[in-house]
């Protein structure tokens, strides 16, 4: 219990705190914790420590922060020193301020979080941090890639925000959904003669093509030539002459036309190598199988005329049998199910033939929908819903799976990046090693070790503390496998886990045979006498019990119609057991060769019919009793009828005086009623 307290009166308990502003009511105490406000004071052992967060007895062993341990007492650290170990020996600055020779100096102004003079990590909104990490101010002129602070989020080419949203962009960028995109992203955002530049990191800008070229995707390639020219294999556009390679493809009247060396604004007219020229083509059987022609075209067959390697479809890289029939698509594209090719979807760089991405641009991860997402800031890898996996480095992934900058305020157990190496409990890396570790541990060999316990309150409930071992040795260990805890020594078991009962400092396992009155652990509860657990509850019992209630009750207390637990079965009727048989049933039963059989189902058996007449005998004297009863109660009624009556007859005739009707008439309803009728 946290206990209660108002500004006339403290009840909280140990290692809790009454609120500052706690008033003239009554309000529930809080836990001491390291960022509880600096003017609380902690109640330990029912001595108020200043600055508290963690008691030992009537003392203070530890300080919220911005406050160290000075004795017994706490005591305030330098100013805009967030920890310290003196107040001339600070390790972590407040937010805006960096270390220096054990003191804190405030960042150059706007940058909020920086590691030096000269380098910041952090700029408020409205900012960006630039390649030489400095915090600029957001504009249409700065440098393509520069990612501005808007908030809680960074927009990359937004050169004014609003919250988390950008109004406008930077220069090359267009407003899309209140985020700024390059303005040119795909091919088809530059016009004909121009390719999108996208060999640099994301310039998005669109350049002309080299000479003599009608359509590029590249600057060293040309996909289109103009008329009277061909693509050579370097890429570039050459005239169409009789000199060119075969199957070279000449652009003609709006067509390429293979080895066409001629043409008119008609069509082709003369071809290379005196091939003939079938109704605009050029014709011969240059091919039979695939592998005969180039890349990117597939031995197309004809009966009438020459066999041609053609030109796969314009999305296939490579194809075989037909020209939609692709084995290998250009970059940008994946290889579908029916051997087409499909564009890859944002961001995704491979894809399975179903669509689904298989690889994602660097900064993004693949999304439960197998589409690539962009991964939250500071983190290099994240599985499908998001939570990252790996962050940059000098930083840890939070509990929230988020990556939040390495400190020594950092939970313990918590792993920075170091390098390519995870440190955990490290607070600042030096490359693959650690330099500086969190409370409580030390840098060994550039590895975060544990300090030495003292007791076993140290360590976990799992665990213990070596008391004797040396220094070096001394860290908190696991309990035997079978403990769920444990005291000074690995098989010095206090309490085991579900399943098993606890028996001079050893955790058995709860069974048939096991010692009697002893408490099998069944989840959260000890139930005596159990030797079958299923969570919190008991399923079966030692020998000689069964089941009530959730509790394991003596068989001398069975009842008709109730089973108990003997040699690990349970044996219907049966109070004792010997022999593989019962020897004692419960009233109503008797054993017949071991087994009770209920004399209420069983009354040929000499020992039940018994019982039965006695139980027969019992009900008719019952019933005679009754029935005599009720012939003396009605003789008695016909006498004082009778004699009312004779009273009544003395009465009318004279035979009975005034004074004796009276008192006739008192001690008799009827005689009363009578009289009063013939009055």
């Amino acid at each position: 219990m946290s206990g209660t307290c108002w500004s006339g009166k403290n009840e909280c308990s140990n290692g809790y705190y009454c609120p500052v502003d706690v008033g003239w009511r009554y309000q529930d105490c809080l836990e001491c914790n390291f960022s509880m406000p600096s003017n609380a004071k902690c109640k330990c052992n029912n001595t108020l420590q200043p600055s508290c967060k963690e008691c030992n007895g009537d003392k203070c062993e530890d300080c919220i922060q911005n406050y160290y341990i000075n004795g017994d007492k706490c005591e305030k650290c330098s100013d805009n020193c967030y920890y310290c170990d003196s107040p001339t020996e600070c390790t972590l600055c407040d937010g805006g301020y960096y270390l220096e020779n054990g003191s804190c100096k405030k960042c150059i102004s706007p940058c909020e979080s920086c590691i030096s003079a000269t380098e910041c990590v952090q700029c408020p909104s409205g900012y960006y941090l630039s390649a030489d990490n400095k915090c600029l101010s957001c504009s249409k002129d700065m440098p393509r890639g520069s990612r501005c602070v808007c908030r809680y989020t960074m927009q990359e080419g937004c050169a004014q925000c609003y919250n988390n949203d950008c109004q406008t962009c930077a220069k090359n960028y267009i407003l899309v959904n209140q985020a700024c995109k390059p303005t040119c992203t795909k091919q088809n955002d530059c016009l004909e003669g121009q390719y999108c530049d996208d060999n640099k990191y994301r310039s998005g800008q669109c350049y002309g093509c080299m000479d003599n070229c009608q359509k590029c995707i590249r600057a060293d390639y040309c996909s289109l030539c103009n008329e009277g020219y061909y693509t050579a294999e370097d890429g570039t556009c050459k005239p169409c002459n009789n000199d060119m390679p075969s199957r070279s493809e000449c652009h003609c009247a709006g067509k390429l036309i293979a080895n066409c060396s001629r043409c008119s604004t008609t069509g082709c007219f003369r071809c290379i190598h005196d091939q003939a020229t079938v109704k605009g083509q050029c014709l011969y059987n240059e091919c039979t199988i695939d592998t005969q022609c180039i890349s990117g075209e597939y031995c197309q067959s004809h009966t009438n005329i020459f066999n041609q390697c053609t030109k796969c479809d314009k999305s296939c890289e490579t194809c075989t049998e037909q020209s939609n029939k692709c084995t290998k698509c250009f970059s940008g594209n994946y290889l579908t199910e029916k051997h087409g090719c499909a564009k890859l979807s944002e961001n995704c760089l491979l894809a399975h033939p179903t669509g689904r991405c298989l690889k994602c641009a660097s900064g993004f991860y693949i999304n439960a929908q197998n589409n690539c997402s962009q991964l939250s800031q500071n983190c290099l890898q994240a599985n499908m819903r998001g939570s990252c996996l790996v962050c940059e480095n000098s930083y840890f992934i939070t509990a929230q799976n988020t990556c939040q900058y390495c400190s020594k305020s950092m939970p313990i157990g918590s792993s920075c990046q170091c390098g390519n190496t995870k440190k955990t409990n490290c607070a600042q890396c030096d490359n693959n090693t650690c330099r500086t570790c969190i409370k409580g541990y030390s840098s060994i060999n550039g590895d975060c070790k544990k300090d030495p316990c003292r007791d076993d309150a140290e360590c976990k409930p799992n665990e213990f503390c070596p008391t004797s071992d040396p220094d070096a040795t001394r860290f908190c260990r696991k309990c035997d496998k079978t403990c769920s805890t444990c005291r000074s020594d690995a098989k010095a078991c206090t309490a085991c886990e579900s399943g098993k009962f606890l028996f001079q400092t050893k955790c058995e396992t709860c069974k048939t045979g096991q010692p009697m009155d002893v408490s099998c652990q069944c989840g959260s509860k000890t139930i005596k006498n159990c030797i079958k657990c299923v969570g919190d509850a008991c399923q079966m019992c030692a020998d000689g019990m069964f089941l009530q209630d959730g509790k394991c009750i003596s068989c001398s207390k069975l009842k008709l119609g109730e089973a108990c637990a003997f040699q690990g079965k349970m044996v219907d009727n049966c109070k004792e057991y010997d022999s593989n048989q019962c020897s004692v049933c419960v009233n109503g039963a008797m054993a017949v060769n071991g087994v009770c059989k209920v004399c209420s189902e069983n009354q040929e058996l000499s020992g039940c019919s018994n019982k039965s007449v006695g139980k027969t005998v019992g009900i008719v004297v019952a019933v005679l009793v009754i029935i005599m009863l009720s012939i003396g109660v009605g003789i008695f009624v016909v006498k004082k009828v009778k004699k009312n009556k004779k009273n009544i007859e003395g009465l009318v005739s004279g035979e009975v005086t005034q004074g004796q009707a009276l008192k006739i008439r008192a001690s008799s309803p009827q005689m009363r009623d009578q009289s009063e009728h013939n009055y």
